[in-house]
């Protein structure tokens, strides 16, 4: 049909087919969009191709389009390079991985996290454990896939004690283990005979799978079996507890983790602050920023953007400012928590916020762009604001629309009192409709069977308007509508969310 009606030239719309087709398994039609998209096509269309062929197992013709793009002079971006070297370790082809590698060093992309990754987890299936080894130390920024790149692919090669000496340093480092890296870890221990550490590590990981996804009174069964519980296992707890909105239990193993003599750290500290700005407890936040003080926490990113979140969900605005302005670096989060502060605040402190994106924009910190992910039938859908790529787009806006007729019939009235000073009413009542999750949870209303459960999860904090709006839409739709943004998890259903409406 896009073809036939003249809009297949459309470079957005020739991207969107390929991934249709790609997500099909049609790749002759993918890559035929592809070629009559001609001198069109963007950086996006070649790694949607390559991307598309990799899914499909065709880790060869993706290898192949690489090596076109490069010679038809489009540079890779870092998502082009992840997805080739994921199409050398699928195609078991050293020799690729081995250019591409070099390429990568070339262009600076060596300690991207996401092409790292990549090239960790090609060369452990490779058997070189070795390279491997030297690019995951050379990462600044290690992740838990990092880790467990790393540490599955010493088990693989059967050096178990390497892969135990990782997972102590893993631990050391205050990253939990997750529930991949489980079976990795009881081989590791079964190898090398460390039958306790392994019971701890598993414990650990179950603690983590269950909060995470949760299911919070199966973590806690975990973490009272444990007979030996040591600092990551009581944060994992005190995390999962305070994403899941149950603050009041958060402080009390927090508490019980202070009787128990332990020392905490960032991110004990980190996770007890996002319940302390939930319940607005101002005095919470005052203690726990003088423990900060006082166990050299207090010039952390983490604590003090909790402690800038905090206080301002506190009333206590001045303290925010403080907190931002002795022990801040100035990061792009603490910048976004300290500009939503402001701008949320009475009457709204605009000339404060200008001071704010001043210091942003000479300290050249960019905001990350919001985004939203929804997988319907085995492929994940990402919008971001004012998305019209999708294919579905037309029938996108017009549910909106339809939402929004039902939304203002039940008493919905937009929240337009945020950072959006310089555009009239009704500009910013617009903007706020076609938010990245708003065009999410639209699209899997479209797209999945009625009464089914909705889940959207999003890069950067949910703003207070979409959070009110989906209360009233799981009312209207009578679904459940979870949104995993930033900060936690929301359950929105019956008209309610299970944050209280605090964030």
């Amino acid at each position: 049909m896009a073809m036939a009606t003249g809009f297949g030239s459309d470079v957005f719309v020739a991207n969107a087919l390929v991934a249709m087709y790609g997500g099909f398994g049609f790749m002759d039609d993918a890559r035929r969009v592809f070629d009559e998209a001609g001198s069109e096509r963007n950086a996006v269309s070649w790694n949607g191709l390559m991307s598309a062929y990799v899914k499909n197992d065709q880790c060869g013709d993706a290898i192949q389009v690489f090596g076109e793009m490069v010679w038809s002079g489009i540079q890779p971006t870092e998502f082009g390079f992840s997805c080739v070297v994921n199409a050398c370790t699928g195609s078991r082809n050293i020799d690729a991985g081995r250019q591409v590698h070099a390429m990568v060093v070339r262009m600076g992309y060596e300690k991207d996290v996401f092409t790292a990754n990549a090239l960790v987890d090609m060369y452990v299936k490779m058997g070189r454990v070795d390279i491997a080894s030297v690019i995951f130390e050379k990462m600044p920024d290690s992740d838990v896939v990092s880790w467990n790149a790393l540490i599955s692919g010493c088990v693989l090669n059967g050096h178990d004690h390497r892969a135990i000496e990782l997972l102590l340093q893993m631990k050391s480092s205050g990253l939990v283990p997750n529930v991949f890296m489980l079976s990795s870890i009881l081989k590791a221990c079964a190898g090398a005979g460390a039958f306790d550490l392994g019971r701890k590590s598993t414990g650990v990981g179950l603690v983590d799978m269950y909060a995470k996804n949760h299911f919070l009174d199966d973590a806690m069964k975990v973490f009272d079996w444990m007979s030996h519980r040591d600092l990551i296992l009581w944060n994992a707890l005190i995390s999962g507890c305070s994403h899941g909105g149950r603050h009041d239990e958060a402080f009390s193993i927090f508490y019980g983790l202070r009787k128990e003599g332990l020392d905490v750290n960032r991110t004990t500290l980190a996770a007890v602050l996002k319940s302390t700005a939930s319940l607005e407890a101002a005095s919470a936040t005052r203690q726990v920023h003088a423990l900060a003080e006082k166990i050299g926490f207090i010039f952390d990113a983490h604590v003090v953007n909790g402690l800038i979140d905090s206080y301002w969900k506190c009333s206590c605005l001045s303290d925010a400012i403080r907190v931002f302005e002795e022990c801040s670096s100035g990061d792009i989060i603490a910048v976004t928590s300290m500009i939503t502060a402001l701008s949320q605040c009475d009457h709204g402190m605009w000339n404060e916020v200008a001071k704010v994106r001043k210091l942003m924009k000479d300290s050249n910190i960019k905001k990350e762009p919001a985004m939203s992910w929804v997988e319907v039938k085995d492929k994940v859908h990402t919008f971001i604001v004012g998305d019209k790529s999708h294919p579905m787009t037309k029938e996108i806006y017009s549910k909106l629309d339809e939402l929004g007729d039902l939304m203002s019939k039940a008493g919905y009235i937009p929240n337009v009192d945020v950072d959006l000073h310089d555009l009239d009413r009704s500009e910013k009542e617009l903007l706020l409709s076609h938010h990245s999750e708003r065009l999410a949870v639209a699209f899997a209303l479209l797209s999945t069977p009625p009464g089914a459960p909705i889940r959207v999860k999003k890069n950067l904090r949910i703003c207070r308007d979409c959070h009110m709006a989906f209360k009233f839409i799981s009312n209207i739709v009578s679904r459940e509508i979870i949104i995993r943004d930033i900060n936690r998890f929301h359950h929105f259903r019956d008209g309610t969310c299970s944050c209280g409406d605090y964030w």
